[in-house]
């Protein structure tokens, strides 16, 4: 499968400033999911329960608070882990690849 960048739609998610394009959904794989995201804003916290999640970040400075620690800035190149059933929260003015196994199905 090859998935074009400009062939996903773009959509604009529930947190203000987040928005997403899915490269890989669960539609094409239910093992993992990667989705484009850009963010101006922040996210609140959430929790994932069925899956692992890293985030590359590709460009920007943002932040991460992951469960219990501190809370991290994180910039390009960097790679910000959540294990599933962690709640976490981030933000700041950064695009990144949300890379989740198995891939999350929005419900």
């Amino acid at each position: 499968m090859i998935r074009r960048y400009d062939e996903a739609p773009e959509r604009e998610l529930h947190t203000q400033g987040l928005v997403a394009r899915k490269l890989v959904s669960d539609v094409d794989s239910d093992r993992l999911g990667v989705t484009h995201m850009k963010i101006d804003g922040s996210h609140p916290p959430v929790t994932l329960t069925e899956s692992d999640a890293a985030y590359f970040v590709l460009e920007g400075e943002g932040w991460f608070k992951i469960g219990s620690d501190e809370t991290a800035i994180i910039g390009p190149n960097d790679v910000a882990f959540v294990a599933a059933g962690t709640v976490f929260e981030y933000g700041g003015t950064m695009h990144f690849l949300n890379i989740q196994s198995p891939p999350f199905i929005q419900s």
